[in-house]
C-alpha cells in the first residue's frame, strides 16, 4: 500500500485502543499540555538540510514491552518514531550497553542491550528517521561519575585486550545492524567521557554499579593514559564498516569555560573523528543562551573543520507528580530547575529547544542537538534504575504521562524556516 505521504509498504496491524484518555485531566486542562506553542523559526535552518534536529528515545523499546502507547495530538494512537517523524524530528538517539543485567535482574534505565537497540533501528530506519548510536562501553550508565568495564571485560589486563574488545564489540555491532539494513548515520564513541572511559571494574556483592573498584591506570582509558588508544579502536571499527558513518566524541562541561572544552579537544588532535559532541542542559551547562552561545562560538573557532553536535539537551513543562515519577526538574531542586526567562510550562520547554538549536545553528559547523529520551513515560517498572524505581525525566518529555504528545512538540517543526524547504 502507499499512503498519503509516499510512504510505502505492505503490514498488518491490530490496534485494541485507539483513543487516548488522559491519566491527569487537571493539570493537561489547567496547564495546557496540549496547546499550542509559539516559537520564531530560525533564520535559514531548512527541512532539507541534514542539520540534526533530534530527540534521544533509548528507553522507548523497554516503554513497548511495558505497555506504552503513543498517540498524536488528534488524540490516536501512532508509532512513536513516526509520529516523530511527521512532527519535524529527523534523527533519533540511541545508547547501547553491552550486557544490563545479572542473570534476569535487569539493571533498567531502559535495559539498552543490543536486542533492544536493533528493533529501535529498524524502527527508526523503517520511518525514515536517521539515527545515532551511543557505545556507552559499559554494561550501564557512562558519564562523569561512573565509566565502569563490561563484566565480560573486567578479566583483561593489557591495553591490547581492552583494544580489541573495544574494536570487536563496535564492529559485530555494526555487522548486525548492517545486516538488517539498518547502519547508523553516526555514532558516538563512548558517553561523556570527561575523564576518560574503562576507568573502573564492576562491583562485586552489592551490585554491578555498587563498590566499583579501581582499574590500574596501566590499562584504564583515562585521559593521561590509554583514552586516545580506545578512542581509535572504536573509530576504527566504525571507518572498517562503512566509512561513510560519522564519528563523534561526547565531553560535558560548562560553557562559561570553554577553554576546558578547546582543551580537551586539541588533546586529540591525532584521532581522526568527525563530531564534537557536548552535553547542553541550561541548569547544568549554561546559565543562558548568551553564556551557550558564547562558548560554542569560542569552541567553533578553535575547530573549524569538526562539526560541532549537542548531543544531550532537556528541559521541564511541568511540576505534576505522577505516581510513577519522582521528578528530577522540580521548582525547589537546587539544580535541576527553570532559569530565568523559560518558564516550566510547554511554552518554555519549546522557547529553550527552540534557542538552544538556534546557538547551535548559528555557528558556521554547528550540525544540529538531540533532545535527551524526549519520550520517557512514566510506567512501573520503567525507572532510572531497576523496577523498583521510578521515572525521574518524565516531566521534560514531550508526552503527557500517559502518551500524548504536547503542544510543545510541535517546536520540532516550528523550528524551520517559514518555506519549509
Amino acid at each position: 500500500m502507499t499512503n498519503s505521504d509516499g510512504r510505502k509498504g505492505t503490514f498488518e496491524v491490530t490496534v485494541i485502543n485507539r483513543s487516548y484518555t488522559s491519566k491527569h485531566k487537571s493539570a493537561e486542562s489547567e496547564e495546557g499540555w496540549l496547546n499550542d506553542v509559539s516559537v520564531d523559526a530560525i533564520d535559514g535552518l531548512k527541512t532539507t538540510s541534514d542539520f540534526v534536529n533530534g530527540m534521544d528515545i533509548s528507553s522507548s523499546a523497554y516503554l513497548y514491552e511495558k505497555g506504552a502507547k503513543f498517540y498524536n495530538a488528534e488524540g490516536y494512537e501512532e508509532s512513536l518514531f513516526y509520529l516523530l517523524k511527521d512532527n519535524g524530528v529527523n534523527y533519533v538517539r540511541l545508547r547501547l550497553w553491552n550486557d544490563p543485567k545479572d542473570g534476569d535482574y535487569l539493571y533498567g534505565g531502559g535495559n539498552c542491550d543490543l536486542t533492544r537497540a536493533k528493533w529501535m533501528a529498524k524502527e527508526a530506519t523503517s520511518a525514515g528517521l536517521k539515527y545515532l548510536l551511543d557505545f556507552h562501553y559499559s554494561d550501564y550508565w557512562a558519564d562523569p561519575s561512573d565509566q565502569i568495564v563490561p563484566k565480560a571485560w573486567e578479566s583483561y589486563t593489557t591495553v591490547d585486550q581492552f583494544s580489541t574488545a573495544i574494536y570487536d564489540y563496535t564492529k559485530e555491532t555494526l555487522m548486525e545492524l548492517k545486516s538488517l539494513d539498518a547502519l547508523p548515520a553516526m555514532v558516538q564513541i563512548g558517553n561523556e567521557t570527561r575523564d576518560g572511559m574503562l576507568l573502573s571494574l564492576p562491583g562485586e556483592g552489592s551490585g554491578y554499579a555498587e563498590d566499583k573498584r579501581a582499574l590500574s591506570s596501566s590499562f584504564s582509558g583515562s585521559l593521561k593514559t590509554n583514552f586516545k588508544t580506545y578512542l581509535k579502536s572504536g573509530i576504527k571499527a566504525v571507518n572498517d564498516v562503512d566509512s561513510n558513518i560519522k564519528t563523534m566524541v561526547h565531553y560535558v562541561k560548562n560553557f562559561a569555560d570553554p577553554s576546558t572544552i578547546v582543551s580537551f579537544y586539541q588533546n586529540l588532535s591525532d584521532v581522526n573523528y568527525d563530531i564534537i559532541g557536548l552535553s547542553a542542559y541550561s541548569y547544568w551547562h549554561f546559565s543562558t543562551i548568551d553564556v551557550l552561545t558564547s562558548g560554542l562560538q569560542a569552541i567553533s573557532a578553535a575547530f573549524p573543520d569538526k562539526k560541532i553536535v549537542l548531543a544531550e539537551t532537556s528541559y521541564g513543562f511541568t511540576y505534576e507528580l505522577d505516581s510513577n515519577a519522582n521528578n528530577s526538574f522540580t521548582s525547589t531542586n537546587e539544580t535541576i530547575k527553570p532559569v530565568t526567562g523559560y518558564p516550566c510550562s510547554i511554552q518554555g520547554q519549546a522557547k529553550m529547544y527552540r534557542d538552544t538549536l538556534n546557538a547551535i545553528h548559528s555557528i558556521s559547523n554547528g550540525y544540529g542537538a538531540f533532545y535527551w529520551e524526549g519520550a520517557w513515560l512514566p510506567l512501573a517498572g520503567c525507572g532510572w534504575g531497576d523496577s523498583t524505581t521510578l521515572s525521574s525525566w518524565s516531566n521534560q518529555a514531550f508526552f503527557s504521562y500517559n502518551g500524548k504528545a504536547l503542544g510543545s512538540l510541535a517546536v520540532f517543526n516550528k523550528v524551520y524556516s517559514a518555506n519549509h524547504n
